[in-house]
């Protein structure tokens, strides 16, 4: 009994202590190569990803890192295609934070973080991931995407997890059969009909997203919120499955990082695509859908 009051008051003390000073309390562990929750500097959080969990939406995906958790859903629209259609007038992505999901959420209100978010899921989705040729329909239509992210807990790395639960969610969008009826409206095609783009959206490459954060000479990937508001500045990398990088965004700090941070950087980035390619095709699996889809 003694013992277990005395271990009680041991988590009181470093819970107090933490709260008080926090920054040397994260410097305590960091000195040691270890973080406050286990992990080592290069470790990620353990990650899930659920395909099509919502039955209203045209395709969905719920995604977990740690404890940060986004819902995105697709809902298919029809839009009309000019002469020389553009991919960006078919894609709407919006990302939204759950007023519960951070200590800074304000409801009606939207956070830089999702912004920031929102603005780099769409950015890298339309730097050729997406093939404007599979969402044409016939007669000047095509099939418009309305991407909808909503996150529920926001415990860091924001556009890794956004990032992550919109490819997830596209690589389990179904395009429905559809031909262009009477009067131009878009309908069901008939059964034995030739039928116009039906199937799978592919996408051309499967970006992800790593953020590192730079804490005292230390690169930390896959911070978590109380890490990111400790570091001095997050990158965030995103590489597709070949290699390729799609995306670079800094925050905080007052210089550039310098080439062995970004080097490093990007092979965390690697590592971690590796990882996360794992856990998608184990969940399109599961689901019924092709692991690998380009």
């Amino acid at each position: 009994m003694a013992g277990t009051e005395t271990s009680s008051s041991n988590e009181l003390q470093a819970e107090a202590f933490k709260q008080l000073y926090p920054e040397q309390y994260y410097a305590k562990f960091i000195s040691s190569n270890l973080r406050p929750d286990g992990r080592a500097l290069t470790a990620a959080r353990a990650t899930t990803i659920g395909i099509n969990p919502i039955g209203t939406a045209d395709s969905s995906a719920l995604v977990k890192i740690g404890e940060s958790t986004a819902m995105a859903g697709i809902k298919l629209g029809i839009s009309a295609l000019d002469q020389e259609p553009a991919l960006e007038g078919l894609l709407a992505v919006s990302v939204e934070m759950a007023a519960f999901s951070s200590a800074k959420s304000r409801p009606g209100r939207s956070s830089i973080a999702a912004q920031c978010a929102q603005q780099q899921v769409k950015e890298v989705l339309l730097s050729g991931v997406l093939d404007v040729k599979q969402l044409q329909l016939k007669e000047g239509q095509a099939w418009k995407l309305f991407l909808d992210i909503y996150v529920l807990d926001a415990d860091g790395c924001m556009s890794d997890l956004c990032l992550l639960a919109a490819v997830a969610a596209l690589l389990g969008l179904r395009l429905p059969s559809k031909e262009i009826g009477e009067e131009g409206k878009v309908v069901a095609a008939a059964e034995g009909q030739t039928r116009h783009n039906e199937g799978l959206l592919r996408l051309s490459s499967v970006p992800m997203a790593t953020t590192c954060a730079m804490y005292d000479g230390h690169i930390i990937t896959d911070p978590d919120a109380e890490e990111e508001a400790l570091a001095a500045s997050t990158l965030t990398s995103v590489v597709d499955n070949t290699g390729a990088l799609r995306g670079l965004l800094k925050a905080g700090g007052t210089t550039a990082a310098d080439v062995a941070t970004l080097q490093r950087c990007l092979q965390a980035a690697t590592l971690r695509h590796k990882e996360l390619s794992a856990v998608l095709s184990q969940s399109l699996q599961a689901a019924g859908l092709p692991s690998q889809h380009r």
